[in-house]
């Protein structure tokens, strides 16, 4: 296992990061609120380093463990974590990369694949609040549109699309969601 913030491998029962002291097991339903936290010292901590130690210091911080020993480990690539980018309301509407266990083959597989992020989407219920759309093929990624409903009603613009290679493995998910929704559909008569 990889710590998803420093990159280390982290090989202890507990399950914490030797580098950053993170705990992984607690960091899959906190990742949000811990990719805000760290981003920031780093940042400045880089800016520092340089400002004050010129090359010596970007060397330290670029091999990835803070230690000034280079990390040999190298990882295969399907067990790097994805990058995931938020909206300004804290749901992801790009995650770079395999972001569920599965491979897709199916259109009920690309909503499967959407149940092991729900909490990660503030996703309810997969199967009431999304049906799929589409399925297109384009250069060997097959893309799966998934579009939110509300009360069995689509709600307008918020389609996430999921993109898998030949193999049904995951590329991507990008798109709109928003949780939540709690909005009156029942039609209503008006008195003119």
């Amino acid at each position: 296992m990889y710590c998803p913030f420093c990159g280390i491998a982290v090989e202890n029962k507990d399950g914490t990061c030797p580098n950053c002291g993170s705990k992984i097991n607690s960091l899959v339903q906190n990742n949000n609120k811990s990719k805000k936290k760290n981003k920031m010292p780093i940042i400045l901590l880089a800016l520092i380093v340089l400002i004050a130690g010129g090359g010596f210091g970007f060397f330290v911080l670029a091999n990835g463990n803070g230690n000034g020993k280079e990390d040999n480990t190298e990882r295969p690539p399907d067990e790097l974590p994805p990058d995931i980018f938020f909206n300004e309301n804290g749901i992801p509407a790009f995650i770079d990369g395999s972001f569920a266990d599965i491979t897709i083959q199916t259109q009920d597989d690309a909503l499967e694949s959407l149940e092991q992020i729900k909490d990660l989407m503030k996703i309810g219920d997969v199967s009431e609040e999304f049906r799929v759309l589409s399925k297109e093929k384009s250069e060997g990624i097959t893309y799966y549109r998934l579009q939110q409903r509300h009360k069995g009603i689509d709600v307008y613009g918020q389609q996430l699309i999921v993109s898998v290679d030949e193999d049904g493995v995951i590329l991507s998910l990008s798109g709109e969601y928003i949780p939540d929704i709690d909005t009156d559909v029942a039609a209503k008569t008006l008195a003119l």
